[in-house]
């Protein structure tokens, strides 16, 4: 791909002339490196270079070298411009290696994808549609392309404030790993120092501290369980909706199955607040009446005139309306028609979805006959009301002495006053009757979302089924070692014991190691809480910023598709491309042809230039295809841990990394020896370069302590460290994908 420096020659002592000649090489052999190279942005010192000569010559000077003894071939010290185009060449080769393995590891994945069948009643999209949804797809791909540049300036600027945070944060969990490892060291067998005597009080307060401590992670595990496993009711609720959604062939497209219906009963009243214990005291039923119907109506008139109103809010006031006394016999009818309306818009989207229409495009010839469902709904519910009240009417006039509201017989002058209360109601519902509309149609929508599996619903559809027994065998095991602590009591105290050195003795007690390692749990948590606003404001910005890019990426895949079928239907071809055939031999090549890759870019000199190799073995080990399960078992030593989303996104996050660094005012990437190294280095805390990447998109996920207990996490931040490497340089030493405290 490009032509390495030889061992023998460092890159800082290459001469200027003769890395300029290389660089000339190598963009003679690589064009589409070079267009890369101009679209993605160059360092503008790389303009500064002199003017490169032939190829030609390249070689020559190449041969030269071969032919010239070690001692006789260095040169003077390489300049800042060229170790920055030596660089810039490094990060171009790892960018189109991740380019060439994501390529590879793309193909796999639509071959290990399989095909879905064919909606049969899914109409083709004429041209001038295709053309109409090409044009709306670059509009919302400018918007968002622009948003992608406002949040990434915004997010370094968290980056950098976080980056320093971070740092102290770092150094305690580094002190909590040497705890750890000291504790293991520790054996029963050795035999612990008593330069003096330990005191019965300090044993049992010790003793007594333990016990608490793990009386709170009894506790927290069980808080953490309950949520859970509300989280996994909801879950499991949320596909059985999606479920019973689906519509068959032959199927109506607004009918709602009994079963249905019942789901979605269950979720609509899942939104009502929990009631709380009813007074003793004589409430004032009329005027609790008033202002029920003023915040219901309050509240929907929002919808109608302020777009970022929340619907569900609006709903519920309504809902507590109609559960009013003076009006629940009216309230199963509302609830059914409220539910009904429901089913039938998410039957109307999964139809959307399979055919590539959304909601409003679904109900667009709906609307115009009127007959959407939340028009269809509106009108029914004041038909509910209209007709209660006609019944009601009919009675005084009738100067009937009880009559059926509902399943509620009222008598005498509660007829008149219900009356009275009807059309109070009514009047709202007729003026605000297009808020109500809105409001439903809102609520359809962010109903129909339920359909949408992100990477957080994919997670919680396969991690939900175990964690009850995650959680039980972790609060048993605390629990027994609590009981064990309660029943053995407070160790005796030991005095004049002879202090003993043996092969494997850690110089610390396992007790003292216990209660430092907890304190310094605690110091952690206790500092990521005190910067709690600082981490959450970047993880907030990082997270939408990975968001609006899923998003770009998502529009342009859909652009791509819709052109690819406007090229289809220019040419008039209609074939159907149906590949089910030879995959499982397709994918064994591309395996077979992604591991030899694989092994050539680990030994790749330009990949080598930028990382360690002892850091980029460990990220591969460590940090690179982790499971869940793989993940939660290193919490016991760590914190925080994270893992790359492919191979491809490694190479990417390197290249990022430096191109990162180097752009830096002072850069320790490209220092020519130790000492410039050194004073780059001191303007860190501690002295060691530790820091920060943010990417702009998601680069990987993992799992964190907190007082909540361990929660998933995604991140588009990556964690690094540079150390000087005798002999070499500047390398990258660490790197693993960061996950936020918060």
């Amino acid at each position: 791909m490009f032509q390495p420096i030889r061992p023998t020659q460092r890159p800082h002592d290459v001469p200027e002339q003769d890395a300029a000649q290389t660089g000339a090489q190598t963009r003679a052999q690589q064009p589409a490196q070079h267009r890369r190279r101009l679209r993605a942005g160059v360092n503008p010192l790389i303009s500064q270079l002199p003017t490169r000569p032939s190829a030609t010559e390249g070689a020559s000077s190449s041969s030269l070298v071969e032919a010239t003894p070690v001692a006789q071939q260095r040169a003077e010290p390489a300049t800042r411009a060229t170790v920055l185009a030596a660089r810039q060449r490094d990060i171009d080769a790892i960018l189109a290696s991740a380019d060439e393995i994501r390529e590879i590891e793309t193909q796999l994945l639509a071959l290990k994808t399989p095909a879905q069948p064919d909606a049969p009643d899914a109409p083709a999209m004429s041209q001038a549609e295709v053309q109409q949804a090409i044009a709306r797809l670059e509009a919302r791909n400018d918007i968002a392309q622009r948003a992608v540049a406002t949040l990434g300036k915004q997010c370094e600027q968290a980056r950098a404030v976080v980056e320093k945070l971070n740092a102290s944060l770092e150094e305690k969990s580094n002190r909590l790993e040497q705890l750890h490892e000291a504790r293991t060291a520790d054996t029963p067998a050795t035999s612990r120092p008593s330069p003096v005597s330990t005191s019965r009080a300090e044993l049992r307060a010790a003793h007594s501290r333990r016990i608490a401590a793990l009386g709170h992670q009894v506790d927290m595990l069980k808080s953490s369980r309950n949520k859970a496993a509300r989280e996994a009711q909801a879950v499991a609720s949320r596909d059985t909706l999606r479920a019973s959604a689906t519509v068959g062939t032959f199927e109506s497209i607004d009918y709602v199955s009994p079963e249905f219906i019942v789901k979605i009963t269950e979720w609509l009243q899942s939104l009502q607040p929990p009631q709380g214990r009813s007074s003793r005291r004589p409430a004032d039923t009329e005027r609790h009446l008033q202002e029920a119907i003023t915040t219901a109506f309050d509240r929907i008139a929002q919808i109608g005139t302020q777009p970022q109103a929340d619907p569900q809010q609006a709903l519920q006031a309504f809902m507590a309306l109609v559960l009013h006394p003076r009006l629940k016999p009216l309230y199963p009818v509302v609830e059914r028609l409220l539910v009904e309306d429901f089913g039938r818009s998410l039957r109307v989207s999964t139809v959307g979805r399979r055919v590539g229409r959304t909601m409003d495009q679904m109900n667009s010839v709906r609307r115009w006959l009127n007959v959407t469902p939340a028009q269809i709904t509106t009108r029914s519910v004041l038909k509910v009301f209209t007709n209660a009240r006609a019944n009601l009417q009919a009675a005084v006039q009738r100067q009937s002495r009880g009559v059926m509201f509902g399943d509620v017989r009222i008598m005498g002058p509660e007829i008149a006053r219900a009356v009275a209360q009807l059309d109070t109601v009514i009047a709202q519902l007729t003026e605000h009757r297009a808020a109500f509309q809105a409001m439903l149609e809102a609520m359809e929508k962010q109903f129909t979302t339920i359909m949408d599996i992100d990477d957080v619903e994919a997670m919680g559809q396969r991690v939900a089924p175990k964690l009850d027994a995650y959680y039980k065998g972790k609060i048993a095991e605390l629990s027994a070692e609590r009981n064990r602590l309660t029943r053995e009591g407070v160790p005796g105290a030991k005095t004049g014991e002879p202090e003993t050195a043996g092969p494997g003795q850690s110089g610390v007690d396992i007790d003292q190691l216990e209660i430092r390692i907890g304190r310094l749990q605690g110091e952690i948590l206790q500092y990521a809480n005190e910067h709690k606003k600082e981490f959450e404001h970047y993880a907030k910005l990082g997270a939408r910023h990975m968001t609006v890019s899923d998003e770009v990426e998502d529009i342009g895949q859909q652009l791509s598709a819709h052109r690819e079928t406007l090229k289809h239907l220019r040419e008039g071809s209609k074939a159907q491309m149906r590949e089910r055939a030879a995959r499982g031999n397709q994918s064994e090549q591309l395996e077979n042809r992604l591991g030899q890759l694989w092994e050539k870019v680990m030994r790749d000199p330009a990949l080598l230039q930028v990382i360690s190799p002892a850091a980029l073995d460990r990220v591969v080990k460590v940090h690179v295809g982790q499971t869940s399960e793989q993940m939660q078992a290193r919490m016991s030593k760590v914190m925080r841990t994270g893992t790359f989303v492919s191979r491809a996104a490694v190479l990417r996050v390197i290249a990022e990394v430096a191109r990162h660094e180097v752009e830096q005012p002072r850069s320790a990437l490209l220092a020519q020896d130790r000492d410039a190294f050194e004073r780059v280095a001191q303007g860190y805390p501690g002295g060691r370069i530790d820091a920060l990447c943010h990417h702009g998109r998601t680069i990987g996920h993992g799992v964190r302590n907190s007082a909540r207990g361990v929660e998933d996490s995604r991140t588009g931040t990556s964690q690094y460290a540079l150390e000087w490497t005798h002999g070499q340089g500047a390398r990258i030493s660490h790197l693993h994908p960061w996950i936020s405290p918060y």
